[in-house]
């Protein structure tokens, strides 16, 4: 009985209570997601999954499949929000009634996260802090095409014609731990950041609102 008292008695002890589920594409997509929020406040009130059928093999769930999810059973979103990576095409999204199931990570030219942060160091002067912080830039230059990625023209690794997703996921998965400080260097810095935060909140605050429970301040 204490363990309830303490628990639910206060607004925020409400909403922790009724977690909301956040279903994202992979373990890279939910890390970049709680750079992105960060805010303690928010995260404590949500829970992250990307392997919805307990795969053992392969460790995520397909957009394919959450879009299916959104797209046939919106029912069953009812307390969760789908996250789709940016490079969703734009004819799956299209195809879901129900706007509010999802949300995209933010990126301005719909580029995946492994491949914005390719194009992010190419596009930095070499004096940049970031590699005062991490290394040089050549030597990233240098791991990049080792990892299969053929050119170092920003305009070129935007394209998947030019170079594949498949060079950019090689490179990040190279040393996934040190790839996630630079997702932590590259949110910091994000312009729209913010207003993904907002549209983010809204969307728990829908759900909150259905169920009758108190709503987060935007």
């Amino acid at each position: 009985m204490q363990f309830n008292k303490l628990t639910l008695e206060t607004p925020s002890g409400i909403l922790e209570a009724q977690k909301i589920a956040i279903l994202c594409e992979d373990d890279l997509a939910i890390s970049y997601l709680k750079k992105l929020i960060k805010k303690s406040e928010i995260l404590k009130l949500v829970s992250f999954h990307s392997n919805l059928n307990n795969d053992t093999v392969n460790n995520g769930t397909s957009y394919t499949s959450l879009s299916n999810l959104c797209k046939n059973f919106p029912l069953l979103l009812q307390n969760s929000i789908v996250v789709f990576d940016a490079d969703v095409d734009d004819a799956v999204t299209k195809k879901i009634n129900d706007k509010t199931t999802y949300l995209l990570l933010p990126d301005e030219e719909k580029l995946a996260i492994e491949r914005r942060i390719v194009c992010f160091i190419l596009e930095l002067d070499g004096d940049d802090q970031f590699f005062h912080k991490f290394n040089e830039k050549h030597w990233f230059e240098d791991q990049f095409k080792q990892a299969g990625i053929e050119s170092l023209t920003p305009a070129d690794v935007k394209n998947e014609k030019v170079v594949s997703i498949t060079s950019c996921k090689a490179w990040a998965n190279i040393n996934l731990s040190e790839f996630k400080k630079y997702l932590t260097y590259y949110s910091s810095k994000l312009k729209n950041r913010e207003d993904f935060i907002k549209l983010f909140i809204q969307r728990i605050n829908l759900i909150n609102k259905r169920k009758g429970l108190p709503l987060l301040s935007e």
